[in-house]
């Protein structure tokens, strides 16, 4: 008997271990689009709706928007008898053009399951970096070069001269319009050609991408600009 009301004591708790850790918390920044890659898919999130476009266009249903569940990582939305799409706050490339993304994310669909990523690519951007590396090699002793990336737009130390260039970001790439930028001296010839390298290969982005540790590559055809958080 003493056993019997032991095991129906404890069995609550049992069962609170077991459930995993899940909590509904606040809805991810929207609209927010996730996609992925053969077949085709994307989901888009956002207006009181969920819009889940399969088989590269051929099947599109459209579900009103879920609580998000938040769960360890990131959110959760489920539909009653329908599809649930799960995504994580951790770095995603592309499979077909590497575009980086600030999500992964998964498409749950009756016994079918997608991979793909999710996120605004411009997230990654955002804020100030420090470069390191032009075409392989370290800058100059004791100079500077800089990039802070503020909605569409870059500015920054080039070693001598402040910049500043519209970019524009797409589903092919990252490219920046010519930059423009005060017109100082630099103390000498060495500082003078690594801002002339550095804003020339600016004109010349055509890719970028987000690295294991949280580093920045601005690809060029020829070569890349290297870059980390301050």
């Amino acid at each position: 008997m003493k056993l019997k009301r032991w095991v129906l004591a404890i069995a609550p708790l049992l069962a609170a271990c077991a459930a995993p850790t899940v909590h509904h918390g606040p809805m991810p920044e929207t609209p927010l689009r996730a996609v992925g890659n053969e077949p085709g898919w994307h989901v888009e999130i956002g207006e009181g709706q969920l819009r889940v476009v399969t088989d590269y266009g051929a099947r599109q249903a459209d579900h009103p928007l879920p609580a998000p569940q938040r769960i360890a990582g990131g959110w959760r939305y489920r539909i009653d008898g329908g599809p649930s799409v799960t995504l994580h706050e951790r770095l995603c490339h592309d499979n077909m053009t590497g575009m980086p993304y600030p999500m992964v994310a998964r498409l749950d669909e009756g016994e079918r399951t997608l991979h793909g990523c999710a996120g605004d690519p411009h997230i990654l951007l955002q804020g100030e970096w420090e470069v390191t590396e032009l075409d392989g090699a370290a800058l100059l002793d004791d100079s500077r070069i800089t990039l802070h990336f503020d909605g569409e737009r870059v500015s920054g130390l080039a070693t001598c001269n402040r910049y500043f260039a519209a970019y524009h970001l797409s589903g092919e790439g990252l490219t920046l319009q010519p930059a423009a930028s005060t017109l100082m001296m630099c103390i000498d010839a060495a500082q003078m050609a690594q801002e002339r390298r550095f804003l020339d290969q600016l004109g010349e982005i055509r890719h970028f991408d987000i690295d294991a540790q949280g580093a920045l590559r601005l690809i060029t055809p020829d070569s890349d600009i290297r870059a980390q958080r301050p």
